[in-house]
C-alpha cells in the first residue's frame, strides 16, 4: 500500500527524470551537453535555472513552469505563490574552480541542491543553513537541481560558494543556465487541417513509414467541430482518415480511404496467409474505448499498396477464447512489429467488463501470431493485473508504444492513471521484456502527462541507438521528448518541442526519424490561429 509520503516522493521521481526500480532510486544520466565549453553552452542556452512550481509544500497541485533567474530570492511577499508553495529547478552550473568548492544554502522553509547526480544538500524539513564541499572542474559544466519548499512564515531561497583564495559570495547569474523551453531550431508544419472540421488523436490511429522514414503514413480521427462537444469540441459522427508525406514529413495530403475503420463492413475470420514482412505491407487495428471504434473484440485491416487500398476487417483468430482475456474488452490502439515474413508481434490492451469509465484500468499484453494470421496466441501481460484499489497495479496502463532494441529486447511505453484519485497527475512508464515479449519487468518512470486522463506516450529508436520519448501534459499544457542512452533506465531533461495550445485538448502523438536523421513528431492541436483542432507535425535535429 502506498502512503501518501511515498506517493508525493514518486511524484517528484517522476518530475525528476529518476527511475524506480526494485525500491531502489536512480538517478538521470549526465546530459550529452556535459564538457561542452561556455562558448558553445551559451548558443542556443538561456541563463537561468528552469522547472516547476508547485501549489503544496510538498511538490504536488502542480501549478506551471518556474524560471529561477537568481540565485538570491526573497518571496515573503510574493503574492502569486501565497504562502504554502514548492517548486523543482534543473540545468548547468559551470564550475569556478578545480579543486573543493564549499556551497552553502539557505532556505526558509527548506531546500535540497544536487550537483553532478550527487545529493549535497538535504535541507527539505530544515530551515536554516546547510554547507556541504564538492570537488570540481574549473570551466566543466555540471547538471544541477534545486527543489524548495515553503509551508510557513518567511521564504527566501540564497545559495552561495567559496573556494581557496575566494570568500563566500552569491553564485553569479551567469554560472547557471538551461536548454530553452521550446527549441528555436524546431520547424512546425500542418499535416491536416479543415475549417469546421476536427482532426485528432494520431495515437489512435496509427503510424507507418517506408523507405527509411521518406514516406510517412499517420492516421487521424476526423469530426464536426462542435464547441458544444465537452471534453472534446468533436460531434458526430467520427471518421477515420489518413495523412501522407513523400517528403519525411515536410508537405502532407490527407485523404478518407475506402474500406477502413468506421465504414460498416462487419468482421470477418482472418484467412490467413498474411504476408507481415510485405515490403509496402501496412496493418490498421481498431477495438473499443475511443473515438470512432467500438468492438470489444477487436479487429483489423491490411494493405499491400502502402495503405492506399485495405482490405478486412478480420477478426484475430482464438485470441478472444484465451482464458487470459475471459470476460474482457479489447482496447487496442494500433502498435505492431512485424518479426518475420509472416509472423508479427501486436500490442494490445483490454479491461475489464463491467467497470464505469472513470475508473477503468487497462492492461497493455502482447499478442502473437506465426502462421501467416491463421492464429492468433496471447502471450504475456505487459503490466500486471490487480483488483484492489490500494495497489498501484491496479492503476490504468494502457496504448503500449514499443520499439525493439536489439535481438530478444523489447521496451515498451504506456500511459499510466490513477483512477481512484483525480488529484494525482497521470505518467508514463516504461516496460521491458530480454526474452522477446516472454515476460516483463517495469524499467523507469519516463514524465509527468497531467490531470484530466494524461497522455499517451510515442517511443521510438533513433538511427544512433538512442530512445526518445514524447507526451503531451496536458497541465502544462506542452508537449515534450526526452531521450534515453541506456535503454530507458534513465532519461534526460524534457525538451519542449510545442506549447501555447488553445486548450488541454491536444497531444496524442505518434514519432518517427525520418531518411535526414530528424526527428518528427506528429500530434492534434488547437492554437488562437486555428481555433478548430488540426493535425501539425514538429520537425528537429536531434
Amino acid at each position: 500500500m502506498r502512503n501518501a509520503k511515498r506517493l508525493n516522493r514518486r511524484m517528484f521521481l517522476r518530475q525528476s527524470g529518476a527511475a524506480v526500480a526494485g525500491g531502489l532510486f536512480v538517478l538521470p544520466a549526465m546530459s550529452r551537453l556535459e564538457g561542452a565549453s561556455m562558448h558553445s553552452m551559451e548558443k542556443g542556452f538561456e541563463q537561468g535555472l528552469i522547472g516547476t512550481w508547485y501549489g503544496d509544500p510538498d511538490l504536488s497541485r502542480l501549478k506551471g513552469r518556474s524560471v529561477l533567474s537568481s540565485l538570491d530570492n526573497d518571496w515573503s511577499d510574493n503574492e502569486e505563490k501565497g504562502s504554502t508553495w514548492s517548486a523543482r529547478w534543473h540545468g548547468y552550473i559551470e564550475a569556478p574552480y578545480s579543486g573543493e568548492v564549499t556551497f552553502v544554502m539557505r532556505a526558509a522553509n527548506g531546500g535540497t541542491l544536487k550537483i553532478d547526480g550527487k545529493e549535497l544538500i538535504d535541507g527539505w524539513d530544515k530551515t536554516g543553513v546547510h554547507r556541504r564541499m564538492m570537488k570540481m572542474e574549473k570551466g566543466r559544466k555540471y547538471p544541477i537541481e534545486i527543489t524548495y519548499n515553503r509551508s510557513r512564515g518567511k521564504s527566501h531561497l540564497r545559495l552561495s560558494w567559496s573556494w581557496p583564495g575566494e570568500e563566500l559570495h552569491i553564485i553569479p547569474e551567469k554560472a547557471v543556465f538551461h536548454a530553452p523551453v521550446v527549441s528555436s531550431d524546431i520547424k512546425h508544419v500542418v499535416v491536416a487541417s479543415k475549417r469546421g472540421r476536427y482532426y485528432g488523436w494520431p495515437a489512435n490511429n496509427g503510424l507507418w513509414t517506408w523507405d527509411g522514414g521518406k514516406e510517412i503514413l499517420v492516421g487521424l480521427t476526423d469530426g464536426p467541430h462542435n464547441k458544444e462537444g465537452g471534453f472534446h469540441d468533436i460531434g458526430e459522427p467520427q471518421l477515420s482518415r489518413l495523412a501522407r508525406s513523400m517528403d519525411g514529413g515536410y508537405t502532407w495530403k490527407s485523404y478518407d480511404p475506402d474500406n477502413y475503420v468506421g465504414d460498416g463492413k462487419e468482421p470477418e475470420p482472418s484467412p490467413g496467409g498474411i504476408h507481415f514482412g510485405h515490403k509496402d505491407f501496412a496493418m490498421r487495428v481498431a477495438a473499443t474505448g475511443y473515438h470512432g471504434t467500438s468492438d470489444s473484440k477487436g479487429r483489423f485491416f491490411i494493405s499491400y499498396d502502402r495503405g492506399k487500398t485495405w482490405t478486412g476487417p478480420y477478426r484475430f483468430n482464438g485470441l478472444n477464447e484465451d482464458e487470459n482475456l475471459d470476460d474482457v474488452q479489447i482496447t487496442a490502439r494500433t502498435e505492431y512489429l512485424v518479426t518475420g515474413p509472416m509472423s508479427a508481434q501486436i500490442f494490445m490492451a483490454a479491461r475489464r467488463r463491467g467497470i464505469p469509465n472513470h475508473t477503468r484500468r487497462d492492461k497493455p499484453f502482447m499478442v502473437e501470431t506465426r502462421d501467416g494470421g491463421k492464429t492468433f496466441q496471447f502471450v504475456a501481460w505487459i503490466a500486471p493485473w490487480a483488483d484492489n484499489p490500494e495497489e498501484e497495479e491496479c492503476y490504468r496502463a494502457v496504448m503500449p508504444s514499443t520499439v525493439r532494441t536489439s535481438k530478444g529486447t523489447l521496451i515498451t511505453a504506456a500511459r499510466r492513471r490513477n483512477p481512484f484519485d483525480g488529484d494525482q497527475h497521470c505518467w508514463v512508464d516504461s516496460y521491458i521484456s530480454h526474452d522477446n515479449g516472454r515476460s516483463w519487468s517495469f524499467r523507469s518512470e519516463v514524465g509527468l502527462t497531467g490531470l484530466d486522463n494524461g497522455n499517451p506516450p510515442a517511443l521510438a529508436l533513433l538511427s544512433d541507438g538512442r530512445l526518445a520519448c514524447c507526451y503531451g501534459n496536458r497541465t502544462l499544457r506542452q508537449l515534450i521528448v526526452r531521450f534515453s542512452e541506456d535503454q530507458a533506465a534513465t532519461w534526460g531533461e524534457e525538451i519542449v518541442i510545442r506549447d501555447q495550445p488553445l486548450s488541454h485538448d491536444f497531444g496524442y502523438p505518434q514519432l518517427t526519424q525520418n531518411a535526414d536523421g530528424d526527428m518528427v513528431a506528429m500530434y492534434y492541436i488547437a492554437t488562437k490561429e486555428r481555433t478548430h483542432s488540426y493535425i501539425e507535425a514538429a520537425i528537429w535535429t536531434p
